[in-house]
């Protein structure tokens, strides 16, 4: 992966992580802000799923260098960053999913911003410093093929 490349998507994650975060603070505050028109969901969803289609963790034979120095401490914020925003989005999901089909708008909202917000900080994340350094090698083997990594769990002796 070129340079331009993570430096673009690590740039995209820590900008759109800061628009979360105003929306999440926003819906958190009673405001149920819920995109009105389906053009601005269709812009930001396909901007946020180019980014995350190519952030899609896929094996290391794709190498690119972290964005930011990878050091012991930057590596305990990054983790300590997503298990939060990863936390946060279980509570408003348990609220939605307690609600049992009469979802309020604004339940739904921060549910939304909540799972915007756990996207676009992995996004800044994985590229800042590499999942690698992050996750243990068999999540990322299972996270990147989760039924080829059952099946052949499953076959091999002592595991």
């Amino acid at each position: 992966m070129g340079k331009v490349a993570a430096q673009s998507c690590f740039v995209y994650g820590c900008t759109a992580s800061l628009g979360a975060l105003v929306w999440y603070f926003a819906s958190l505050a009673g405001y149920r802000i819920l995109p009105q028109s389906v053009w601005v969901f269709a812009v930001f969803f396909s901007i946020h799923g180019i980014a995350m289609v190519i952030t899609f963790y896929r094996r290391p034979w794709n190498p690119w260098k972290p964005v930011l120095k990878v050091t012991p401490e930057r590596i305990r914020i990054a983790k300590l960053l997503l298990a939060l925003v990863a936390a946060n989005f279980l509570f408003p999901l348990a609220v939605v999913v307690s609600e049992h089909g009469g979802v309020s708008e604004r339940a739904l909202s921060m549910a939304l911003t909540s799972l915007v917000l756990l996207n676009t900080v992995y996004i800044a994340i994985h590229w800042a410093i590499r999942p690698e350094n992050l996750f243990p090698s068999w999540f990322l083997s299972f996270i990147s093929n989760p039924l080829l990594y059952l099946l052949v769990r499953r076959h091999e002796p002592n595991k």
